[in-house]
């Protein structure tokens, strides 16, 4: 919440948007152009996160954003006794404020609703937040999933990213992610 509100005064920073469009669309142009998947894979991501990116539009209009993390996972928080310090700053956005929520409860199963719970009280203690935007989650999850696949394909030739993800690339890697997005375009068409 504090980092939220920090943001909030930055209403024109130099940082990217959030949307279907620069996290998906653009993300997804980038790696069918860039011919990172072939034959009837490219077809098939291509379509599976189009549907994505079409049927989460619409819930993306009039969404209020402000500045934020936008990796904020558990990794990214160092603990020293009970004070969290917040690291890796580079991915800041405008977005949601439940993109950085989503993302530091890391889950959707019980224990995750109850970090959720408890995330969510404190942060109401500094800071107002629109519930209704807990249904962006799903969408959010999926704009991730794209965004991250085209993140590994711009990092492919460093040496760490090799190590880190051998398998980039492959048929085998493609197929996981394609199951992947199926799995995730059934959740965001539930949600």
């Amino acid at each position: 919440a504090r980092i939220h509100n920090v943001g909030d005064s930055f209403k024109s920073a130099a940082r990217g948007k959030l949307t279907p469009k620069t996290y998906g669309r653009e993300q997804v142009e980038f790696l069918v152009n860039g011919n990172f998947l072939q034959g009837n894979l490219k077809t098939i991501f291509q379509k599976i996160t189009t549907e994505i990116c079409d049927l989460i539009e619409p819930d993306f209009e009039g969404v209020e954003t402000t500045l934020l993390h936008g990796d904020c996972h558990a990794g990214n928080v160092l603990w020293k006794g009970d004070d969290p310090y917040f690291i890796d700053f580079d991915d800041m956005l405008f977005a949601p404020p439940v993109q950085d929520m989503w993302m530091l409860i890391g889950g959707d199963d019980e224990f995750a609703m109850k970090n959720r719970d408890i995330l969510i009280d404190a942060y109401l203690e500094i800071r107002e937040f629109d519930e209704k935007t807990w249904s962006l989650v799903e969408p959010l999850r999926a704009l991730r999933m794209i965004y991250f696949n085209a993140w590994i394909a711009r990092r492919k030739d460093d040496g760490a990213f090799r190590l880190a993800f051998p398998h980039f690339g492959t048929e085998r890697y493609w197929q996981e992610q394609i199951e992947n997005l199926s799995g995730q375009l059934e959740k965001v068409r539930r949600a």
